[in-house]
């Protein structure tokens, strides 16, 4: 499969979060990296400060079958729930509602850490004006859907930009502006409003 040796960390992305009767919290999305096993802890997140909660895998489905084990490359069903201090702490607020869709489950071996800042290489495809500093699109990078402050724009060498048009490449750095995000450098990205369009990759996250 796509497992990437023995060091590798599991990761999902939660494309999908529901509630089953008697089940509890599911959340469901493509298995990543390594298997995830019935059992395993697992760390949930980021929630609305960041942070990652650990949850304990207490079942697993791959195509509605019951299974002990997802592997990477499939799509699998999680049962979840909170575990220890982090349940009785309340971390999951009303309705038991600690997952959310653009969440990521990781395994604890990769330290997961959110961020409000990252920078992207990014090729502008449509815009009807030019973008400037303090234009904030959404940004779409995975499961992940926010919109974000453009804080600086450089080209590709380094040299300021102040001014961005349809087919100009640059340097983005950008700011989430409503939580910070589990985002992977190298991850395709998508910028998007109502009057322009571009795409490109993370280059990095977090503080410079």
């Amino acid at each position: 499969g796509s497992d990437a040796g023995p060091d590798a960390a599991a990761e999902v992305m939660i494309d999908s979060v529901f509630n089953v009767p008697g089940t509890g919290r599911v959340v469901a999305g493509t298995v990543m990296g390594a298997p995830i096993r019935v059992g395993d802890t697992m760390m949930l997140g980021p929630d609305g400060t960041g942070a990652f909660q650990p949850v304990i895998v207490r079942s697993i489905h791959v195509h509605y079958t019951a299974t002990d084990t997802a592997w990477p490359g499939r799509s699998a069903a999680f049962a979840v729930r909170l575990k220890g201090r982090a349940a009785s702490k309340g971390a999951k607020g009303k309705h038991g509602d600690f997952a959310r869709k653009g969440m990521w489950m990781v395994s604890p071996k990769a330290h997961p850490r959110s961020y409000f800042d990252l920078s992207c290489d990014v090729v502008i495809l449509h815009h009807q004006t030019t973008l400037k500093r303090g234009y904030a699109p959404t940004l779409h990078i995975g499961v992940v859907h926010q919109v974000a402050k453009v804080v600086d724009m450089t080209r590709a060498d380094g040299s300021p930009l102040e001014t961005l048009r349809t087919g100009d490449r640059a340097v983005l750095k950008l700011r989430f502006q409503y939580r910070p995000e589990f985002v992977k450098p190298g991850s395709l990205m998508l910028l998007r409003d109502g009057r322009a369009k571009g795409v490109g990759r993370v280059r990095t996250v977090g503080p410079e």
